[in-house]
């Protein structure tokens, strides 16, 4: 691995109700372009401004320190399946390097013990399928979403991983990692062949050097854990942040 390669491997968590709490909202939106201001500020209740700031504050800082970019010359861009990605030129280190942003964080609380148990496993595997609509590109186009279906090692939903069947068929093509964050909730990742990209205008798919990577081959760089960070701590890394 290319010592460059590791600020690429970003996996971020962030409470936006914490984050809402400081009473920044307007300071961060004016670090944003005026397209993007105009998006959050077509939601219309405070906590989906908030976290439509957030995500866009993440998306940027992550291609700030995963291509070595200035903040003002980040480009993001959304395939036709709402997929985020960059349109920043790729370095030899991160030829095919992509991320992908997810609004949810439950909390469990206030549950018997069989009923907090099957509202997890369901999240793992909801998390499993989202993981993987994401990182195709075609996201809800995906339909139905039973098409994919998930199945634990040793039918152990508390695993670190899982095996995809799709439409009827197994599928090792594809690699996914769980990982739990506090409170419970779990984040899933998923790694796929770049031929299976879906992206209907194509702009996404020029965007990748590499058109043959095995998913498994990456993995065994990872796994990484989740960080739970602030955005004042991640914009502290960024170059060109006013």
């Amino acid at each position: 691995m290319e010592p460059s390669a590791e600020r690429c491997r970003v996996r971020w968590a962030i409470d936006v109700e914490a984050e809402m709490d400081h009473g920044r909202f307007q300071q961060l939106l004016e670090l944003l372009p005026a397209d993007e201001r105009q998006q959050v500020a077509k939601f219309m209740q405070p906590v989906d401004q908030h976290r439509a700031l957030t995500s866009r504050v993440l998306q940027r800082c992550c291609v700030c320190q995963a291509l070595g970019v200035e903040w003002r010359e980040v480009t993001l861009a959304l395939t036709k399946g709402r997929k985020p990605f960059t349109t920043n030129g790729k370095p030899p280190w991160a030829p095919n390097f992509n991320y992908n942003v997810s609004h949810e964080w439950g909390l469990l609380k206030s549950m018997a013990d069989d009923e907090a148990r099957r509202e997890v496993i369901f999240q793992r595997l909801w998390s499993l399928k989202e993981a993987f609509v994401k990182a195709r590109g075609d996201g809800l186009g995906f339909h139905p979403l039973s098409r994919a279906a998930f199945c634990f090692p040793d039918g152990d939903p508390w695993a670190r991983s899982a095996h995809l069947t799709l439409d009827g068929e197994s599928n090792s093509s594809w690699h996914f990692e769980l990982h739990d964050l506090d409170d419970g909730h779990c984040v899933s990742v998923a790694l796929g062949p770049p031929a299976e990209a879906v992206d209907a205008d194509g702009a996404f798919k020029s965007t990748l050097r590499l058109k043959h990577v095995i998913p498994a081959t990456v993995a065994q760089a990872s796994p990484r854990p989740f960080a739970l960070v602030s955005l004042e701590q991640i914009l502290s890394t960024c170059r060109g942040v006013c």
